[in-house]
């Protein structure tokens, strides 16, 4: 509910926008119908009501079965965010984490290998960003040594369960600097944008159905990282491909809808902002202070691990 209305207090420069898509897209083209449409629906927020303690409104706002929440800001085409102003006229940007579904999947698939081979009485323990790096020297399953005391005194030698990862510390350091894409670009010596890659790499790697024969980037991706490779078969093998971005993007909306919200709320009760998937839109003279708020929620999240997170103008 206060995402719902920080979001609805924002408001759009109708006329700035619209002359700003008549100059630069040529008119009934799919590009300018489509920002067209944006425009109209961002500017249907300012007219929400409330009567009989229902919230009346002419736009979409749902959340999905990730948790992720559809809006008029969140489908906005960011080209256009230079024209979203807070109650008091003050310009936005946008604080987004680099990498984000990467660094989320990466937590996930670690979990969820880990509950499949360690469960005690039904329960399991979330590992999140897995053991020290020192141990990461093995990808076995095996027993470790621990010593106990008999009732007479005597030390004897029990076996306990350990469960030892293998981290791909360059994939690891790669995706939380915000490198991810960029490494695997290089590697295949891909000469598109970075956005056409994106595309490409979770059509053919992340999010593409489980089969035996790999297409080449799942092969190049299994020759560099084959720990995080391995990993990411073995949930998508259990889960199904849309079974596995569903539980991947429902990590990155616990943080962004729940966690970043909870923070703003307590914090900054008074500050307009509007939620996208993996960023947040704020004023500008608050930007800094929020970002600083956000990077220390992250590297809680994930288990003292620094996460990359910018501020990009919306400019």
């Amino acid at each position: 509910q206060h995402e719902f209305q920080m979001m609805t207090s924002l408001r759009l420069e109708v006329d700035l926008a619209l002359k700003y898509i008549d100059a630069n897209y040529k008119q009934d083209s799919l590009q300018w119908i489509s920002r067209s449409i944006a425009i109209q629906e961002f500017d249907k927020m300012k007219d929400v009501s409330f009567s009989d303690g229902m919230y009346l409104l002419d736009f979409m706002f749902k959340k999905d079965v990730s948790g992720r929440i559809h809006s008029p800001n969140s489908h906005f085409p960011s080209d256009l965010r230079k024209f979203i102003r807070d109650s008091r006229g003050q310009k936005m940007t946008e604080i987004d984490q680099a990498c984000s579904q990467l660094t989320y999947a990466h937590k996930f698939c670690l979990e969820f290998s880990h509950d499949k081979v360690n469960k005690t009485d039904g329960k399991s323990q979330h590992i999140g960003e897995g053991l020290p790096d020192e141990t990461h020297q093995s990808n076995k399953i095996g027993f470790s040594k621990s010593v106990w005391k008999t009732a007479s005194g005597e030390y004897g030698a029990a076996m306990i369960p350990s469960y030892v990862l293998t981290i791909d510390k360059v994939w690891k350091e790669a995706i939380f600097s915000g490198k991810g894409y960029n490494i695997l670009m290089d590697a295949l010596e891909y000469k598109g944008t970075k956005d056409e890659f994106k595309e490409q790499f979770f059509s053919q790697l992340f999010f593409n159905k489980y089969r035996t024969q790999l297409t080449k980037m799942e092969k190049v991706f299994e020759h560099y990282f084959p720990n995080e490779f391995k990993r990411l078969r073995t949930a998508k093998k259990a889960l199904g491909n849309r079974g596995l971005s569903i539980q991947v993007q429902r990590q990155e909306a616990y943080f962004w809808h729940h966690k970043v919200n909870q923070m703003m709320r307590s914090k900054y009760p008074l500050v307009v902002y509007g939620n996208v998937h993996d960023s947040i839109l704020v004023p500008e003279d608050q930007a800094e202070q929020i970002r600083n708020d956000i990077a220390e929620l992250l590297k809680d999240h994930f288990n003292g691990r620094e996460a990359l997170i910018r501020i990009k103008p919306c400019n």
